[in-house]
């Protein structure tokens, strides 16, 4: 069984219920019985989205426990540190899923007073965790009953690391955090016997739903006795809950000018009409089934992951490098370094315009405390997403400096422990230092999305590092030009897929999508452009994109009998993958989707194919060409360039005016990508990509023929590199300065640099394949 297939059953599941979890929800949301604090609760402007965010955080409740019951089972020594830890990371998780999807007045009646002394969202942060370490001591201690055998004296450690949780949790929800929502419902104000009659229900509900996931594979397997046992244990735990909830609970409170019952507020529609016991038993028995309903999918949920890990063993454990880790490239020191370089850029990059203001220590501080949240609507959701973008590779690069080669996923979830907060530290200080540097905005959304962006670094270096990094060190290692052409084309074809969907605002929301529809944003064929030139430049571009796609298609698919064949295989392969493209961009709302990139983008696709057919003439048969000859290469590179200067050119509406070319001039000197700053994040970050690919090209001509001379007389070839570098800047800076006279054009130093970055790149490519460094000579007649 393959290790995709493995895991089919458990994301069935989880699809399923979450499908069921909303279509319930809507259901409910329309019966006017239901708790006004309930509706409170899911009620928004995209109920679909909040339901389905609730549903997946019942679900990640209910996993959670599970796996840690069966962690401390099998490896009590480490769960004794990795259960606290987990607990802490997935709190945090479950409050910014939370944080996205639900009114903020709900979050804050139930995590109380900012009592914690912390910043902003971290208070809140805080209290939230606190609250929920209880909720997963509760629920592991309830689940470990039905994983593994009776507790043993090696599970001493656990149960003291759970202990200390269930103590930290209830000081900061019960002392530290008292609310009318929350605290004032228990008997005695919280007391000791009122908070373990709490921890005892929640022990009862991981202790049904664990009973009741475990019993539901027992009946797919055939055995029907357990889900009898589970069905019993149900009815019981709902008495027994009951029980509990009246222990726990005050039976007189007096506020909103009445006395009542705590059951009563909690289970009754609204403040003014209150149940009864037998109503409100019932509403309770239908509350605790929902509950553990979900709960026990969650932990089935685990249980099939974790069945799934232990029937095939082998495809979970890694395989030890071959060759020794100081002989192969990409070590810790490469990570360490691309981790200070993109640092300092993020954090260059979050105070241009470098505008300096001068504001006292104390005033900057009390500015920080009270900085505010922000609500985002939908056209602002880009801007979000990049600053979530922004962290994601600095934690990612920070984690392959300390995780590089070495194994294990607690390994891996305890450097996390360390960079999250780090990135987190650094995302804070950064926010803290832009109060002295207007016009730069602070606010709470800048700093959950960053905090966001480290946790998703630290789980794609988790998933897929070390496996980027395998493919990096391949591409240095390996001899064969065909092997790094074909690591070019799939790293290429990624990039284009993730591109594709950024910055990632996704809607489902028909509202969103009607408006996307008006604003012209859903195109059923257009070529775009305000003009037949940009029109062309367009389709050129949308064509050009992919022709490496066709490239990759030709090389990894056995060739057909007919050369024909091949490129309309092509052709409906790149329609194919651009119908799939288009149909993501569908959702996301700032993307435009058009028919008429399915034709270009099967058009690019049987180009690259064509390209490919025509090299693979053979060698034997093969005429001498024009390409293999070195001043081939140069006069392409220098035709690309009359492109390049006619693309940052158009429409080349010159000025003559000596006033505003000096103007122009002098604003040459601006601060280093201040330009980019006045618009989006999100243009920003698509001009600087723009600008570093349109030179790739460039350089990598430019590489092809340098190879061609360096063959005959390799000791020219560092003086020959030197000389296409400083090629390619003196095309950057005569594009750059001619800008001066066209106003419609910004000419800054800033993209000379961004030029040259492109052409360095394209030039090592290039020069890094194998095949170029032999000589090449004419094939004999």
């Amino acid at each position: 069984m393959s290790r995709f297939s493995a895991h089919v059953p458990a994301g069935l599941v989880l699809i399923g219920t979450l499908v069921a979890f909303v279509l319930c929800g809507l259901v409910l949301l329309r019966h006017p019985g239901v708790p006004y604090n309930l509706r409170e609760l899911i009620a928004s402007r995209q109920p679909v989205l909040t339901l389905g965010v609730l549903g997946l955080c019942l679900l990640i409740t209910g996993a959670t426990p599970l796996l840690l019951a069966w962690l401390w089972d099998r490896r009590p020594s480490e769960f004794a540190w990795v259960g606290p830890l987990n607990g802490i990371s997935v709190a945090a998780l479950i409050y910014a899923l939370l944080r996205m999807a639900v009114p903020y007045e709900s979050i804050s009646d139930i995590i109380g007073s900012p009592v914690l002394g912390l910043p902003g969202e971290l208070e809140d942060l805080g209290r939230f965790v606190g609250l929920y370490l209880g909720i997963v001591v509760g629920l592991t201690l309830g689940v470990r009953l039905t994983i593994g055998g009776t507790p043993q004296r090696r599970d001493l450690p656990g149960l003291i690391g759970l202990s200390a949780m269930a103590v930290l949790s209830y000081i900061i929800v019960i002392p530290y955090a008292c609310t009318d929502n929350l605290v004032e419902l228990l008997r005695g104000g919280g007391s000791l016997v009122s908070a373990g009659a709490v921890l005892a229900f929640v022990c009862l509900l991981g202790l049904t739903a664990g009973a009741i996931s475990l019993a539901m594979i027992r009946a797919v397997e055939g055995r029907w006795r357990p889900l009898a046992g589970a069905i019993v244990l149900l009815l019981a735990s709902i008495v027994v809950g009951w029980v509990l909830l009246l222990v726990a609970t005050t039976p007189a409170l007096t506020k909103y000018g009445r006395t009542f019952a705590a059951r009563e507020f909690l289970f009754s529609p609204d403040r003014e009409h209150y149940l009864g016991d037998s109503l409100i038993f019932l509403r309770f028995a239908v509350a605790a089934c929902s509950m553990i309903a979900v709960l026990s999918v969650g932990m089935l949920f685990g249980r099939l992951v974790l069945r799934s890990r232990e029937a095939n063993p082998t495809a979970h454990r890694r395989v030890q490098p071959a060759k020794p880790v100081s002989a192969v490239p990409w070590r810790r020191g490469h990570y360490l370094c691309l981790f200070a370089l993109y640092a300092g850029f993020a954090i260059y990059g979050s105070l241009v315009p470098l505008h300096f203001r001068s504001v006292p220590l104390s005033e900057a501080w009390e500015r920080f405390r009270q900085i505010p949240f922000l609500e985002l609507g939908i056209e602002s959701r880009s801007d979000w997403v990049a600053n979530i973008l922004l962290f994601v590779p600095l934690s990612f690069l920070l984690a392959g400096a300390l995780r590089v080669d070495r194994l294990g996923r607690y390994g891996d979830l305890a450097a996390g422990l360390f960079i999250v907060p780090a990135c987190a530290l650094l995302s804070g200080a950064i926010e803290f230092t832009q109060i002295w540097f207007p016009p730069r905005t602070v606010s709470q959304n800048d700093i959950a999305a960053e905090v966001l962006g480290a946790i998703a670094g630290v789980v794609l270096w988790s998933l897929a590092g070390r496996r980027m990094t395998g493919v990096a060190r391949e591409y240095v290692r390996t001899l064969s030009s065909h092997r790094k052409f074909h690591l070019i084309l799939e790293v290429y074809l990624v990039g284009l897929i993730v591109y594709s969907v950024l910055p990632l605002d996704l809607t489902i929301s028909p509202t969103h999508l009607w408006r996307k529809y008006h604003d012209g944003r859903i195109l059923l064929f257009a070529t775009g452009g305000s003009n037949p030139m940009e029109s062309a430049y367009l389709v050129f571009a949308k064509t050009a994109t992919f022709v490496p796609v066709g490239l990759l298609v030709a090389s990894l698919l056995a060739r057909l009998k007919t050369p024909i064949g091949n490129v309309v295989r092509g052709f409906f392969i790149g329609a194919a993958l651009a119908a799939l493209i288009e149909m993501a961009q569908l959702l996301v709302y700032s993307r435009v989707t058009n028919g008429a990139d399915l034709l270009w983008g099967a058009l690019g696709a049987s180009i690259g194919v064509a390209c490919l057919e025509a090299g693979t003439t053979s060698q034997a048969v093969r005429q001498p060409r024009s390409s293999d000859r070195p001043w081939a290469w140069f006069c392409l590179a220098a035709a690309y360039a009359v492109i390049l200067a006619v693309v940052f050119w158009y429409p080349f509406t010159f000025t003559t005016q000596k006033r505003l070319i000096l103007e122009r001039l002098s604003g040459m000197a601006r601060v280093p990508f201040s330009a980019l700053y006045w618009g989006t994040d999100w243009n920003a970050m698509t001009q600087i990509a723009r600008k570093v690919l349109w030179f790739i090209p460039l350089g990598g001509l430019l590489a092809r023929g340098i190879a061609m001379v360096a063959t005959s007389s390799p000791r020219q070839r560092p003086v020959l590199i030197g000389v296409g570098l400083l090629a390619t800047l003196a095309v950057a800076v005569a594009i750059e300065f001619v800008q001066i006279l066209l106003p419609g054009k910004i000419a800054d130093l800033t993209d000379i640099f961004l030029y040259e970055i492109g052409a360095i790149i394209g030039m090592w490519v290039l020069l890094s394949l194998p095949d170029l460094r032999a000589k090449a000579t004419p094939t004999p007649k």
